[in-house]
């Protein structure tokens, strides 16, 4: 018995030395507010605040590093974009670019970001480690957004010129243009990387692109001003903010129509889909909130304050 009781102790020392398990964090939130000139951080569980960060003025759209090291956030208001340590929660410095910088995108490498200027009719490479624009690459008016094809070539889309420009981005150069979409603000690559959709709000439509031979497959009727776009992992569906009828829209992309709408807040903007599939996080600019949606039924779950006039989301 005194045996039994001794190894009781020694196996409870054990279990009292030992670390105890770290629990993985969770994912996190990360929202631009273009009135307050901020970065809400929200946990993805919880929805607590997990921090502030100052940005620019007009903090428009935010993108995270392959790594998720480092977050750029482009301020369509002060025409730069502040680089952000994302794991200190830490503003680094502001960088000008071009006039209202809308959109940043990390390359593959990590040392270079391109941002697309929608005041502008080209976008700024940007060197990270010193910090300094090192070419104005022209692609064509109204520059919205940028999104990486693979590491070699990129689309951006032109919004006034309802263009897109394929970039090398080895090299810096267009290398080709094709049809894009007037007032085109979002394009989502399905995973295979064969097609993109891009949503252009100024002519109530889906576009979709055959990513490998780069040029136009549909272009569909979709009313309500298309704005955010973010696809299901498998590509069979699109989830689509309709800013003006303040609805999210469930869209199937083989039978290219829309199946399901539900109503969204006042004004909604961009749109993320969580890493299982399952939960939306849409900002909603004229309500200061960031929503939560089931993406199976699009039903709100839940409602969070942001800071002011929520614009750009991202997870992390």
């Amino acid at each position: 018995m005194k045996h039994l009781y001794r190894l009781a102790l020694f196996a409870g020392s054990l279990l009292l030395a030992a670390p105890a398990a770290r629990p993985a964090e969770a994912a996190e939130i990360w929202v631009t507010n273009m009135g307050s000139g901020d970065v809400t951080v929200f946990d993805a569980q919880s929805l607590y605040t997990r921090a502030v960060i100052r940005a620019g003025k007009g903090a428009h759209n935010i993108t995270f590093s392959r790594d998720k090291k480092w977050a750029l956030v482009s301020n369509v208001g002060s025409n730069d974009v502040t680089l952000i340590d994302a794991e200190k929660k830490h503003k680094v410095t502001d960088i000008p670019c071009g006039p209202r910088a809308h959109h940043a995108l990390f390359l593959p490498d990590g040392k270079t970001a391109y941002v697309s200027n929608v005041g502008a009719d080209y976008v700024t490479v940007i060197d990270l480690e010193s910090r300094k624009v090192v070419k104005n690459l022209k692609t064509g008016k109204g520059a919205m957004m940028t999104s990486a094809l693979d590491g070699n070539s990129a689309y951006v889309l032109n919004a006034e010129a309802a263009s897109i420009s394929l970039v090398d981005l080895r090299a810096h150069q267009v290398v080709k243009t094709l049809p894009g979409g007037n007032g085109a603000m979002a394009a989502e690559f399905t995973s295979d990387k064969s097609v993109a959709w891009v949503s252009a709000g100024a002519e109530d439509a889906l576009v979709a692109i055959d990513a490998k031979g780069h040029t136009e497959l549909a272009r569909v009727k979709v009313p309500g001003e298309p704005h955010g776009l973010v696809l299901s992992k498998d590509g069979k569906r699109a989830y689509v903010v309709l800013r003006k009828k303040n609805e999210m829209a469930l869209f199937d992309t083989a039978r290219k129509k829309v199946i399901k709408t539900a109503a969204l807040g006042k004004r909604p903007d961009m749109v993320v889909l969580s890493a299982d599939g399952k939960t939306l996080y849409v900002t909603s600019r004229s309500e200061n909130k960031l929503l939560v949606v089931d993406a199976a039924t699009l039903k709100l779950l839940n409602a969070v304050p942001t800071g002011k006039e929520p614009h750009g989301v991202g997870i992390r």
